[in-house]
C-alpha cells in the first residue's frame, strides 16, 4: 500500500481482494497435498535467551515498557519472566514430505524499518528446511504478546544499524533451529485420529436490559497505532487515521448529543504514546518529545474551556475517581487538576 496515495491508503479492496483469493489458493493447495500421517511432539530450551519481557519494576517504583538502553541502572527487576522454550510437531507423512511446525514466542520486530522482513520467523524457517532434506517447516509465533528480543538488564548495547539488526534476527533463527535439530529424532509419538478446530465469537454489551443508565464507557480506538506503526508518524497515513478517529469521536458525541446525554457527560480523550518523527523508522518507545507528548484533552459543561496545561496520563484514573465521586486509592502517582474544573464536586 502506497501511504503517498489519497486514495484508498488503508483499504486498498483490490489487494484485500487478491489477498483473500491467495489464502483460497493455499488452503486447496493444502487439501490436495493431505496423506496419511503420524504425529510426534517434544519441547527444548533454547540455547540462548532470545525472549525477554518488555515490562520493567524500576527503582523509583513504577512500571515501564522498554525503558531504554539509557536507563539501565534505574530497572530494578523485570516485571516476569520470558518462555524461551522451542516447541515442535513432526508430521512424518507417507509418501510425501515431512511437515515440522515449531513454536516459539517473541516479537518478530527485530530487523525494523520500513520494508518487509520475515525476520527471526523467516531465519528460523529457512534453516529448519535446510537442517532436514525434504521437510516443509511452519513457524507460528505465540502465544506470548509482552515480550520481545531486547535484555535492558544483561546487554550493554543494542544492535543499532540495520545489518547488525539482520545478523541478530539471523542469530535467533540458527538459535531457534538448533533446537529443533536436537528434537528432531526424539519426539514423543501422539495419537492422532482426527483434527478439529472451532472459532467462537464472544460478544459483551455495553449496556444490559433494564440497565440502560450507566456511569462509565471506555473506547479504544485503534487506527492511529496502526497508521504510526505501519507508515509512520509523518506520513499522510498518518494524518488521515487521525481524521478518521476525529469523525468517529465526532459521531459518538452526536449519537449522546441525541440522546439527552451529552451535557450531563465528562468526555476524555488520551492516547499512551506517540510515534517516532523519522524518515525510516516507525514505532515508538523512545524518549523523544513526539513519543512522548501526547494529546490529553478533557471537555464536558463542568470543564474551564481553552484550559492549557502539563499533565500525565496518570492523572487520568484520578479525574475519573472524582467524577464518579469515587475516592481515589492512596497508591496512584496521578493527581486530579483542579485547575481544569469549574464545579465539579
Amino acid at each position: 500500500l502506497n501511504p503517498e496515495n489519497d486514495n484508498n491508503v488503508l483499504e486498498d479492496y483490490d489487494f484485500l481482494d487478491w489477498l483473500y483469493r491467495k489464502f483460497c489458493d493455499v488452503a486447496q493447495m493444502a487439501v490436495a497435498d493431505l496423506s496419511e500421517a503420524t504425529a510426534g511432539t517434544a519441547a527444548q530450551e533454547a540455547e540462548h535467551k532470545l525472549s525477554f519481557v518488555r515490562r520493567y519494576f524500576m527503582k523509583d517504583g513504577t512500571l515501564k515498557t522498554n525503558p531504554g538502553f539509557k536507563h539501565q541502572d534505574e530497572i530494578d527487576h523485570p516485571a516476569g519472566e520470558a518462555d524461551n522454550t522451542v516447541r515442535l510437531i513432526r508430521f512424518k507423512r507417507e509418501g510425501k514430505n515431512d511437515v515440522a511446525v515449531v513454536n516459539f514466542c517473541t516479537h518478530p520486530d527485530v530487523v525494523g524499518g520500513e520494508k518487509f522482513s520475515a525476520d527471526w520467523p523467516g531465519f528460523a524457517r529457512r534453516f529448519v528446511e535446510a537442517d532436514h532434506k525434504d521437510v516443509s517447516c511452519i513457524l507460528i509465533n505465540g502465544c506470548q504478546g509482552d515480550t520481545n528480543h531486547l535484555d535492558f538488564i544483561g546487554w550493554k548495547n543494542r544492535p543499532q544499524n540495520a545489518e547488525e539488526r539482520y545478523a541478530h534476527a539471523r542469530f535467533m533463527g540458527r538459535t531457534i533451529a538448533d533446537a529443533v535439530l536436537k528434537m528432531w529424532d526424539h519426539t514423543t509419538p501422539r495419537k492422532v485420529d482426527r483434527v478439529e478446530a472451532a472459532v467462537t465469537s464472544v460478544t459483551e454489551r455495553t449496556r444490559t436490559d433494564g440497565a440502560e443508565d450507566y456511569e462509565i464507557a471506555y473506547m479504544h480506538l485503534n487506527q492511529v497505532d496502526s497508521a504510526g506503526h505501519s507508515y509512520g508518524y509523518n506520513k499522510h497515513a498518518y494524518a488521515l487515521a487521525v481524521s478518521r478517529v476525529d469523525n468517529l469521536l465526532g459521531k459518538l458525541y452526536e449519537a449522546l448529543d441525541e440522546a439527552g446525554k451529552a451535557d450531563d457527560t465528562l468526555f476524555i480523550y488520551c492516547t499512551d504514546h506517540g510515534h517516532r518523527y523519522l524518515r525510516r523508522t516507525t514505532g515508538h518507545g523512545g524518549n523523544s518529545d513526539v513519543e512522548v507528548n501526547v494529546t490529553f484533552a478533557v471537555s464536558g459543561k463542568t470543564v474551564k474551556a481553552g484550559t492549557m496545561g502539563k499533565y500525565v496520563n496518570t492523572d487520568l484514573a484520578p479525574i475519573v475517581a472524582y467524577a464518579l465521586g469515587v475516592k481515589a486509592a492512596d497508591t496512584w502517582q496521578g493527581l486530579v487538576p483542579y485547575d481544569l474544573f469549574t464545579a465539579l464536586k
